[in-house]
């Protein structure tokens, strides 16, 4: 799907490295082949991956060489690039990667299982029996088995997909470990603002089949980015071994999105008697930094080594209809499984596929954007016909204010436009642009009322992260965003943040599939600006692997609605 993935790395780049090598460690048998390794590494480092399966045709289409991977993988033992501590790359299994890269994953995955083997701090104390009965009544084998992990394992690997009581399965091992110990010095975290908050509000969801005695104790657990917890600064995170984060037990949800530079400084930060529970669906998209440390923790060689810490859910517990049904089909018989079901399935109650020129924007999703923009264009203008003190609406005491607000907010998530890419014919840019029209060069302080707005870098002074969303309120000299933030972990505040105070913002009407990681929305309209794989079956390649989690990750945002649109050629 040529243009479908943003490449992080040029051509020009490639070819410049593999001269470079060339001159610094001539091989001891040069080829054409090794320029082919080159670039495919290259290629897959692009989607954030730092392995290249050899099992896996290559994805290029500009391959130098014939015979991928048999005669390349010869090429390869013959250059003499593999061989001693000092070589440029590393061949495990039929894993090729960089060495620095597959030592520094490495010294990861065994600083994680150096932890897993310690004894816990209060393994000489017993949980509280009625709880235990308590909790057993309420879950599943395989949940069960996640919560008694708490009292045995110090690092939990907890996995699963979508619907499958991940949430309720995180609050009962709090539940154990409070049971355990009430004092115990806990942190919920969550890799974007977004996913921490979605985790916050989700805990607090679950609550209600909770013992009351335990509901304050849950409710008062700060939860937080990982930069936040890390105190990320220009030149590093505050938080380090000499300065470490103070806590006994955290939790990580959404690991998927952890790169390996995130993992390396948390572990560097977390006292060795800090319990780690770790998070994640592992069918979703890697991370955008380089590193899939949760993609490498899956692998069956590595789960195995966690024994008792490694816990996947399978039971779908939450079911949005034939929406759950793709992302299964996907999973299990691939994207021509995916396309088939899709087809026999289109426009049912849950979801509907279409097809549209690519020069033009779908008028269906034309038609619900406007209807979405209309209703938070109204809530905006109520907020401003409030007459307040616009710089003081976080101190304001007004209960009209406060549900106008949190109305506006909420709605946000009524509607997301995802699309794969953000350049070119069904890109974000392109959808943003088709809206705002000319206001859309101008900047934030021209946009329309109701618009909403992204943050795209952190800024923790202000209690945002990357990828946080709010809306553009009021006009000219007026004109502020309104974000809901945490600025300590415990509670959210409604805050209207003058646009100067933010680096850089962009237009969210639309966003790309990885901005979208760690939301959910009502209504999913996803632009999918490819056709052909719907027609015949194709060898998995890195590329194919990489459409069909980037499919999954979009179409599980959805709850209730899902509606795709592909080319008319």
């Amino acid at each position: 799907m040529e243009g479908l993935v943003t490449k992080k790395y040029s051509k020009e780049l490639s070819i410049a490295l593999y001269q470079a090598l060339l001159r610094r460690i001539p091989p001891k048998k040069n080829s054409k082949y090794l320029e082919d390794i080159v670039n495919t590494l290259m290629d897959a480092l692009s989607r954030g991956d730092i392995y290249l399966d050899f099992e896996l045709p290559s994805t290029l289409n500009e391959l130098k060489m014939e015979g991928w991977p048999i005669a390349h993988k010869k090429a390869l033992h013959e250059s003499g690039w593999l061989d001693g501590e000092q070589a440029p790359l590393v061949l495990e299994k039929n894993y090729l990667s960089w060495r620095k890269w597959n030592e520094e994953m490495n010294l990861v995955i065994k600083e994680l299982l150096h932890r897993s083997k310690q004894e816990l701090k209060e393994s000489n104390l017993c949980p509280n029996l009625s709880i235990q009965t308590y909790i057993a009544k309420q879950l599943n084998k395989e949940q069960m088995d996640a919560v008694n992990a708490v009292y045995n394992e110090k690092v939990i690997l907890l996995s699963g997909g979508p619907g499958t009581g991940k949430t309720s399965t995180i609050v009962n091992m709090l539940v154990k470990a409070l049971s355990i110990n009430e004092s115990l010095n806990i942190g919920l975290s969550a890799p974007t603002g977004k996913a921490a908050r979605r985790l916050n509000k989700a805990i607090k969801e679950n609550l209600s089949h909770i013992d009351n005695s335990y509901k304050d104790l849950l409710l008062n657990i700060p939860c937080m980015t990982l930069h936040a917890w890390l105190q990320a600064q220009p030149s590093g995170f505050f938080k380090n071994s000499q300065n470490p984060i103070s806590l006994e037990m955290l939790v990580i949800d959404e690991m998927s999105m952890v790169d390996l530079s995130l993992m390396k400084g948390l572990l560097d930060a977390i006292p060795n008697n800090c319990q780690l529970i770790l998070v994640g669906d592992p069918r979703q998209l890697p991370p955008v930094g380089c590193g899939a440390v949760w993609s490498h923790l899956q692998r069956k060689e590595v789960r195995e080594e966690f024994a008792h810490g490694n816990i996947h859910l399978i039971k779908t517990y939450r079911n949005h209809g034939e929406i759950a049904q793709l992302a299964e089909k996907l999973t299990s018989k691939g994207e021509v499984g995916f396309w088939m079901n899709f087809s026999e399935q289109q426009n049912s109650n849950n979801i509907g596929l279409y097809s549209s020129e690519m020069q033009h924007i779908p008028s269906l999703l034309i038609d619900e954007v406007n209807k979405h923009q209309n209703k938070l264009n109204k809530l905006a203008k109520q907020l401003v016909n409030l007459e307040i003190n616009i710089s003081d609406l976080e101190q304001s005491q007004k209960p009209d204010l406060i549900d106008i607000s949190k109305s506006l907010l909420s709605y946000l998530d009524e509607l997301l436009i995802l699309c794969p890419k953000k350049n070119g014919l069904w890109g974000v840019n392109q959808v943003n642009k088709s809206f705002l029209g000319l206001s859309y060069e101008k900047g934030v302080q021209d946009w329309p009322e109701g618009t909403p707005v992204m943050c795209t870098q952190n800024q923790t002074e202000l209690g945002l992260a990357n990828g946080d969303i709010g809306v553009a309120i009021g006009k000219g000299n007026k004109r502020r965003l309104l974000y809901e933030v945490n600025l300590n972990g415990k509670e959210s505040l409604i805050k209207l943040i003058h646009p100067a105070r933010l680096i850089k913002v962009e237009p969210a009407i639309a966003m790309t599939i990885h901005k979208s990681q760690g939301s959910e929305a009502t209504h999913i309209i996803l632009l999918w600006p490819d056709k052909s794989i719907k027609t015949e079956a194709q060898t998995p390649t890195y590329e194919s692997n990489y459409q069909s989690k980037l499919l999954y990750t979009a179409i599980t945002r959805a709850k209730n609605r899902l509606d795709l649109f592909t080319p008319s050629y």
